[in-house]
């Protein structure tokens, strides 16, 4: 996937955490645990950033990330790719 203009690539796992199943539209929190990792950064993001692939993005709270393209969905976990708009990430987990 190719990231165009001030946005940002961004993978999401969803891994289980107990004996449930998993689905995209289940958003229970005590159903999995959430990781997400920075993949690219498109050319319209400012050349001077912090921000940089491999780091872990928080996320304003109202960032839309429903359109989500599904690379991976098995028994235990579901791994997604979105594009979030730069000026979206608050800040970088340590």
């Amino acid at each position: 996937m190719k990231v165009i203009g001030a946005r940002v690539l961004v993978e999401e796992t969803m891994t289980k955490k107990r004996s449930k199943i998993i689905t995209l539209d289940n958003k229970d929190p005590n159903t999995f645990d959430v990781d997400m990792i920075i993949l690219a950064l498109g050319n319209g993001c400012p050349k001077d950033t912090i921000v940089k692939p491999g780091d872990i993005p928080i996320l304003e709270s109202f960032t839309d990330t429903n359109t989500k393209k599904i690379i991976e969905v098995t028994k235990n976990k579901v791994v997604t790719q979105f594009i979030v708009n730069y000026e979206n990430i608050a800040g970088i987990d340590d």
